[in-house]
Order: structure tokens, then C-alpha cells, then sequence
């Protein structure tokens, strides 16, 4: 990215998938039924992920790190990133620890 120009980073927060994660759900789909198990790893870093389709016998693992707004400000600053903004939603509100998302505004140096 050429000096000046801006990326924007659109993560989940942390804290509030540590808070609220639905460890299960079902759905079907085109007649297919969909099971997904959600668990954070033991060692509090990862949510961990398990879709099943159920009458294909087949079976996906996601894995997703938990990244606090702090270690992507860190990563970011370290890239030689000036962050400009963060904000806790699509609507531009403040970021929280009770923020769906961490929306994170920077700008290369």
C-alpha cells in the first residue's frame, strides 16, 4: 500500500463472542440439515468452529483467533500503520467491550 493510503479492518471483538457464543445451531438448507458447534479453545485463543451436513456425511473445522482491538492496534502500529479510528459497528459507534464488531480505521505512514 503506497504512503497515505487507508485500510480498513473489520473484525469480530473479542470479549463479546468470548461473552455470547452460541455453542450450537441447527438450520436446514436445500434440504440439507446444517449443524454448527462453536467452543473457544482451552487455551482462550480460538473460537473453534464444526459445521456438519448432515445427510452428505460431511464435516468442516473453521478455527478463527480471538484478536483484541489492542493486539490489532499492536499488529497494525508494527506494519507501520497509524490507526485514525476504531469504531464498535456498521453505524460508527464508539467501540466497547459490548461492541459487535472492531472496525478499525488506519493509514500506512
Amino acid at each position: 500500500m503506497k504512503p497515505g493510503g487507508t485500510l480498513v479492518i473489520d473484525f469480530f471483538n473479542a470479549s463479546e463472542v468470548r461473552r455470547n457464543l452460541v455453542p450450537y445451531d441447527e438450520r436446514i438448507a436445500n434440504g440439507i440439515t446444517i449443524e454448527q458447534s462453536r467452543v473457544i479453545t482451552p487455551d482462550d485463543r480460538f473460537v473453534e468452529k464444526t459445521i456438519r451436513l448432515r445427510e452428505r456425511g460431511r464435516e468442516y473445522v473453521e478455527r478463527v483467533r480471538l484478536l483484541s482491538a489492542g493486539d490489532l492496534e499492536q499488529m497494525l502500529e508494527a506494519a507501520n500503520f497509524d490507526v485514525a479510528h476504531c469504531f464498535g459497528d456498521y453505524d460508527g459507534s464508539p467501540w466497547s467491550e459490548n461492541s459487535p464488531r472492531t472496525i478499525l480505521f488506519a493509514s500506512r505512514k
